[in-house]
């Protein structure tokens, strides 16, 4: 079977680009007819993968070519930015892990109308929080849970 980048299957690249095909052909709200998907990416660096392969850059690109991306690069950031207005959906390449910190805004997001598009794992079941570590901070999986999964 083919494979793309870090040994990540090519098929997933398609895959991904199905599931966003209703959001990039057609309409995509009464008013702009002919707009293609607005997409949000979650691309955190050192964001933790959970219960899936690691999706690689190259891959992600491929998948979304064509589409209008605004690349999120951390949970503060996608806390702030994700906005119905903004964005038609959301992707999140990290299977089962979401960014703890952006949950409430991802949660009115997809209750307002956004898509969300989760690749691998059991969306929302592997909280991921961040802390100060030194100079900086990291990335912290908290445990595991389906209470925010229930909240959908």
């Amino acid at each position: 079977m083919a494979t793309h980048g870090d040994g990540f299957i090519a098929p997933f690249a398609l895959l991904l680009a199905v599931l966003l095909l209703p959001f990039g052909i057609g309409a995509v709200s009464a008013a702009e007819p002919s707009r293609p998907a607005r997409v949000a990416l979650f691309r955190a660096s050192g964001f933790p993968t959970a219960d899936a392969p690691a999706v690689d850059d190259a891959t992600l690109a491929t998948a979304l070519t064509g589409l209008p991306i605004d690349t999120i690069d951390s949970p503060s950031a996608l806390a702030a930015r994700l906005k119905r207005a903004d964005h038609d959906v959301l992707v999140l390449p990290y299977g089962s892990a979401f960014p703890l910190e952006a949950w409430k805004p991802i949660r009115e997001f997809v209750k307002h109308g956004g898509g969300l598009v989760v690749l691998g794992g059991a969306p929302f079941q592997q909280p991921v929080r961040q802390e100060r570590a030194g100079e900086g901070t990291r990335y912290v999986l908290g445990p595991r849970q389906p209470t925010y999964a229930h909240e959908f």
